[in-house]
């Protein structure tokens, strides 16, 4: 009986992380008066992953859950910024100040 118990609640944890979807999602980071990408900004998510701004201030996560983020966003010579972001949002502008 033990076996048959935990074998279905096994399955149901298996179901579940299977039907947690997984989106893409890209973006900018920008200057805040032009709209010159930021090298090497970087983009921590409150889920512990983070991301290299390109030299045009282009960045990519391949595989993050759709939920709400905290967001910060950093470069050196600019204001940090933290912010919430929705990953259901596929493509994020951010604009960072001197």
């Amino acid at each position: 009986m033990k076996k048959i118990i935990f074998a279905f609640t096994a399955a149901f944890f298996a179901q579940f992380s299977i039907l947690q979807a997984q989106v893409a999602v890209k973006g900018q980071i920008l200057q805040s008066d032009l709209s010159t990408g930021i090298h090497a900004a970087n983009i921590a998510l409150s889920n512990g992953q983070s991301s290299l701004a390109d030299e045009q201030g282009r960045f990519y996560f391949p595989k993050i859950s759709i939920v709400t983020y905290q967001v910060k966003i950093s470069s050196i010579g600019y204001k940090s910024l933290d912010t919430s972001l929705s990953s259901s949002q596929s493509d994020w502008v951010i604009r960072l100040e001197k």
